[in-house]
């Protein structure tokens, strides 16, 4: 039995353990080549999203370097650090746009390909304006307070009494 990070716990029984086999060349045949071909077109959209947000970053508006390589543009509404779904963004992205400043570009990989971003404006929230926000805000900073001192006293329980856990009970039950 093992704790995971999130207070959880697992069990893993292994039953029986089989040794790898290679397969013959003539049964994977097609699927490697699938496969290699989709990692070239993917490290050649790699490339061509870093040339394109080079660029981007070097002054050039993202528009104007998309219509040149005929590539499709969208200007997202408002993102917020939690709600890039709503813009249809990788978390991956989302993140790294709070890295950037106005003008500076970004790249990221998505399950569907490569996404560029160009960061247009950072605009400040206004609390008074947006009372649900700010509540939701307040309960997440207090969540996070909550188990941050919950975690801090298991710890210094676990220092003041001890646990012991025998494995050899646990797996006889299990």
């Amino acid at each position: 039995m093992n704790e995971t990070k999130d207070n959880g716990y697992f069990v893993l029984r292994v039953d029986s353990v089989q040794a790898s086999v290679i397969r013959p060349l003539a049964e994977v045949a097609d699927r490697a080549k699938e496969l290699f071909l989709a990692d070239r077109r993917n490290a050649a959209a790699e490339a061509e999203a870093r040339s394109v947000s080079a660029a981007a970053t070097q002054g050039k508006l993202l528009a104007a370097i998309a219509a040149e390589k005929q590539l499709a543009v969208t200007t997202t509404p408002a993102v917020t650090r939690s709600g890039g779904a709503q813009a249809n963004l990788p978390a991956s992205l989302v993140a790294k746009i709070f890295d950037l400043k106005p003008g500076e570009s970004a790249v990221s990989a998505a399950p569907d390909g490569w996404y560029v971003v160009q960061l247009k404006t950072v605009e400040a929230p206004d609390p008074a304006s947006d009372a649900a926000t700010v509540r939701q805000v307040t309960d997440q900073l207090t969540d996070g307070i909550r188990g941050d001192i919950l975690a801090q006293f298991e710890r210094a329980l676990r220092n003041r009494f001890p646990v012991t856990v025998r494995q050899q009970e646990i797996d006889r039950l299990l």
